[in-house]
């Protein structure tokens, strides 16, 4: 019982995770597409924002398979 609870646990924080990457990387593609400040790592900042998401989804996906 203590593992599924420690499981759906740790699904609900990845979940947010993937909630706040997401937002994070919507709010620079808004920076980057309305020119709000030139900022030359923009572009990277997109690309590690989709490599966390993905990241935390693959990890997901791996824990709803162990139950």
């Amino acid at each position: 019982m203590y593992l599924f609870i420690r499981i759906n646990t740790s699904q609900y924080e990845k979940g947010i995770v993937e909630e706040e990457a997401d937002e994070t990387r919507f709010w620079f593609e808004i920076v980057k597409e309305m020119k709000i400040l030139r900022l030359p790592s923009i572009d990277l900042k997109l690309q590690e924002s989709d490599e966390i998401i993905s990241m935390v989804v693959s990890s997901m996906k791996t824990m709803r398979k162990a139950i």
